[in-house]
């Protein structure tokens, strides 16, 4: 005779907490889950306390995490004075196996870390220059919200133009990027899409300007040809009018 399924008949059992916690129990297996049985008896027996250790453990996970971000943040403000081997071990230092979303933060700034002879090479660089070269620096060690801030203000001064001989223009601006794509591949993996755009720009802004130019130049011309046409108009009616004197 077969044995009726405890689980068979749910119109008869009544979903109260009791019934849920014996048949929790009951699906465990005592020599291999005794731990667990004994967890699931004290959560029974003390529910309270239960759901006190629950928002214990959430509680400490959040705080682990704003340590964390703290101590990234910390190292982000102090990246480029640090030297190398000091800046690598206290990155090592920061434990961020339970947060995913800072564990890649933390990973490119150690790569970046690992390329500080090359960021000091293109400083070095016959074209590069302060104005591009430390919002670069910054850019690459900015979190997500604060680059891409830092992106649209460095484009922005990439397209002023000025008169003033010693202003830096937006030919300056392609020459880094350039100098970066060609010469510091390494350091230009970090942020292709912005430097290819500040390229791209620059060769826009350089095709407008040509285009301009051969305008004015038309204007002038056709300017300067009416001028000349009107003289000799004049002159020619003058000669005509002293002539039948």
């Amino acid at each position: 005779m077969l044995c009726p399924d405890r689980h068979s008949d749910t119109t008869t059992m009544t979903n109260s907490p009791e019934t849920e916690y014996v048949d929790r129990i009951l699906d465990l297996n005592p020599l291999e889950q005794s731990t667990e049985i004994l967890a699931q008896r004290h959560a029974f027996l003390h529910p309270q306390a239960h759901s006190a250790q629950i928002f214990d453990t959430h509680s400490d996970h959040f705080e682990r995490r704003e340590q964390a971000v703290q101590q990234i943040q910390s190292l982000r403000n102090v990246f480029w004075s640090l030297k190398q081997p000091m800046l690598l071990q206290q990155l090592e230092q920061i434990d961020v196996t339970e947060f995913p979303d800072l564990a890649l933060g933390l990973s490119r700034l150690r790569m970046i870390a690992e390329l500080k002879d090359s960021f000091q090479r293109l400083k070095q660089h016959h074209a590069c220059f302060d104005e591009f070269y430390e919002p670069f620096c910054s850019l690459v060690v900015a979190p997500p919200g604060t680059a891409d801030e830092l992106r649209t203000t460095l484009l922005e001064a990439s397209r002023r133009e000025s008169a003033d001989f010693d202003f830096v223009g937006p030919e300056d601006y392609d020459r880094a990027a350039s100098i970066i794509q060609r010469e510091f591949p390494e350091l230009y993996q970090l942020e292709t899409y912005w430097l290819n755009q500040i390229a791209r720009t620059t060769k826009q802004g350089k095709s407008i300007r040509r285009t301009i130019k051969i305008l004015y130049f038309l204007i002038a011309s056709t300017l300067g040809i009416t001028i000349l046409l009107s003289l000799i108009y004049v002159f020619s009616a003058f000669d005509i009018s002293f002539g039948s004197h």
